[in-house]
């Protein structure tokens, strides 16, 4: 080996290497960022439940490529960083383990969940947002 690295291989570097940043939430335009609560009839989310949000942008437009903003939610709370500015469905995913295993051959057995999200909330919640910081609580 003489030391050298050929051409295409540089090329195929740098494009990976550059194409690094490519799509992230917040790289073509304002954002948001946002924090609050999230709450199933007013109460607390229960402490054993699975709970993310996903902000997501309508599928027209410039929106056609980008990925949501999937977010935690922890102890009831969420913050989201880099949401892209403008019109949102918020969606939700709050389980439960029901405590239910389903038996799979030559696998771990499968575990059952239960949705927390009333139905009326399954589709999502529209919301607008705004280029900066703001606070946004979501009852369900």
């Amino acid at each position: 080996m003489n030391g050298n690295i050929p051409l295409s291989v540089l090329i195929v570097a740098i494009g990976v290497v550059g194409a690094g940043g490519c799509g992230s939430a917040g790289s073509d335009g304002p954002v948001g960022h946002l924090q609050g609560t999230v709450t199933i009839d007013g109460k607390p989310l229960p402490a054993d439940a699975r709970a993310r949000m996903f902000f997501v942008p309508p599928a027209s437009g410039n929106n056609r490529n980008r990925q949501p903003v999937t977010v935690e939610i922890v102890d009831g709370r969420y913050d989201a960083t880099q949401v892209p500015a403008g019109r949102m469905t918020v969606t939700f995913d709050i389980s439960r383990f029901t405590g239910k295993e389903t038996p799979r051959e030559r696998s771990v057995p499968l575990k059952e969940w239960e949705s927390l999200v009333p139905e009326q909330y399954q589709q999502g919640l529209p919301i607008d947002v705004q280029e900066g910081e703001q606070t946004h609580d979501f009852t369900l």
